[in-house]
């Protein structure tokens, strides 16, 4: 694991281009969803996971859709309707062997204003995350702050995991520090039981700076 905590140029190509793909498949369902084409989350995830493979990739796992009071659970199982409310959307295209793993929470419906400024304390969260990385810069920490600032509903998994050619791997943000050439996704949330959950989650090269792989709009999109 320790091993494959930086990544070479050509790893950094692979989960480039991962990136990429993922970003496609998801400004595509986006495209469907304005159609209002899909009406069961199974449909919506069985989408995203074809449009993947249409784009000579594999899938990183199993797309996550979650719609309503179902985005209150970390790792739902696409079931239910789509139904008003928020809908979660986590997938990721594995390219070259090399995987994305890419979250974002959008709106069916109109949110009230609770639900805008919730969504807007996650969006906040995240951003200043990111901008934390720097040279040997502590992860938990980082994650200690993230979780201070989500209060009570906040993320029970970690704020990321390192990426490549396993989903999760280094670095850990238990105990490493910030390298350059690392990749990790960052996913802070919240989870409301029974009601909704919001994650936000992008792939992040640092190389000196943060650098965004994922590159999906992340202003609350309403649908």
């Amino acid at each position: 694991m320790k091993a494959r905590s930086t990544k070479t140029s050509k790893e950094i190509k692979y989960i480039t281009k991962a990136c990429k793909i993922t970003d496609f498949t998801f400004k595509q369902a986006l495209k469907e969803l304005k159609k209002n084409k899909f009406k069961t989350e199974k449909e919506l995830a069985l989408f995203l996971e074809k449009t993947i493979r249409k784009q000579n990739a594999n899938l990183a796992f199993r797309a996550i859709v979650a719609s309503a009071k179902n985005s209150a659970e970390v790792h739902h199982k696409p079931s239910g309707k789509l139904k008003k409310g928020f809908l979660m959307i986590d997938l990721g295209a594995k390219y070259k062997n090399y995987c994305c793993d890419m979250t974002r929470t959008i709106y069916l419906g109109t949110p009230t204003k609770t639900e805008e400024a919730l969504y807007n304390k996650v969006l906040e969260t995240q951003k200043i995350a990111i901008k934390k990385l720097k040279k040997n810069s502590n992860l938990s920490e980082i994650e200690t702050f993230a979780r201070k600032k989500l209060g009570k509903y906040a993320f029970k998994h970690k704020l990321g995991h390192g990426v490549g050619k396993r989903l999760h791997e280094a670095p850990n943000f238990n105990k490493d520090k910030v390298q350059n050439n690392q990749i990790f996704a960052i996913e802070p949330a919240i989870y409301i039981p029974k009601k909704f959950g919001i994650r936000i989650e992008d792939i992040v090269l640092f190389d000196k700076r943060p650098i965004l792989l994922t590159k999906s709009p992340k202003k609350l999109i309403k649908i």
